[in-house]
């Protein structure tokens, strides 16, 4: 075949040489990168890609997406919600007497003033002798008897420092009802200055974050006695929180209970029973006599400072 008297045939000859040359040069390059990179994501992401497409998983869709978001936004709402409720619990933890920051002489006459009525209560429920008789004990006595305050020389002139006793105040508050509620039977103190004993529960009596940085906690130890069958009663008055009528949230983080030794033993009582009373049904067996056991109780409320964790 003469091929210079075939001009088409030169035309396909050509136009393939065209073609592998502009293959080489300007296609095959691209595959290769396109290859590389798509082993690449593929090494990377690979798990994760087998993970959501994976057999019996279903590729995520436009539905699948806007049905996350709305979950998040669901959970967002409900966040709210419980932050509100934070908030609710540490506006009365720094209630104010009169629902406003007073002068350092108006905080220190009213809150010992507060503190002999909250003596009193407990007087009136526990009985004389079994409350300190002058329980408005100076902070940091380690031999605090009653409701640890500080004096008012030691008080600074300043927001901070009148809110950190506003809430000791309001703690010591809450905590008395609890007392009276659980039928205590002796109030010994409530100290928020480190105490000397139980030994390991002063080694845990230290401020501490709260998760997510919501905020510190006010740690401090209460000591009372009670029946064996009234502690669980105290620790539910403690650990109870109402929406409905805001208050400090508590959590307790150690008990230690022993013998009040400052209650005798009582022995057992032996009871002569008329023969007739007891053949004509009239006679019931008396409780049996228990003594009180003293409870040491270490508690952290909760004082909220929400920060970057409040959901926006």
């Amino acid at each position: 075949m003469d091929l210079k008297k075939n001009g088409f045939l030169i035309g396909i000859i050509a136009g393939l040489a065209v073609a592998a040359i502009g293959f080489f040069v300007l296609v095959l390059p691209k595959w290769n990168d396109s290859w590389t990179k798509s082993a690449s994501v593929k090494n990377d992401y690979g798990p994760k890609l087998d993970e959501i497409t994976g057999p019996g998983k279903e590729v995520p869709t436009a539905k699948w997406v806007s049905e996350i978001d709305a979950q998040a936004n669901k959970v967002r709402d409900e966040s709210k919600k419980l932050y509100g409720f934070f908030s609710a619990s540490d506006a009365a933890l720094e209630r104010w007497f009169d629902d406003k920051e007073p002068p350092k002489g108006v905080l220190m006459s009213k809150a010992p003033d507060g503190i002999l009525q909250m003596l009193k209560d407990l007087r009136a429920a526990l009985g004389d002798k079994n409350v300190p008789l002058d329980g408005k004990a100076p902070y940091g006595d380690p031999n605090v008897l009653g409701f640890e305050f500080p004096r008012s020389e030691d008080v600074q002139d300043e927001h901070d420092a009148k809110l950190k006793w506003m809430r000791v105040y309001n703690i010591d508050s809450r905590v008395k009802d609890a007392l009276i509620e659980a039928k205590a039977k002796r109030f010994y103190k409530v100290q928020f200055s480190k105490v000397p004993y139980p030994a390991e529960m002063a080694s845990r009596q230290a401020e501490a974050p709260i998760t997510n940085d919501l905020g510190t906690t006010i740690p401090f130890v209460v000591d009372a006695s009670f029946l064996w069958k009234d502690i669980p009663a105290f620790l539910e008055a403690m650990l109870r929180y109402d929406a409905t009528k805001p208050g400090p949230m508590f959590r307790v983080t150690m008990m230690h209970i022993e013998r009040d030794r400052n209650f005798k033993i009582v022995p057992e009582i032996k009871v002569d029973v008329d023969k007739a009373v007891y053949e004509a049904g009239g006679w019931k067996a008396p409780e049996p006599a228990e003594d009180p056991v003293r409870v040491y109780l270490l508690v952290e409320a909760y004082n909220f400072t929400f920060t970057a964790a409040t959901p926006k």
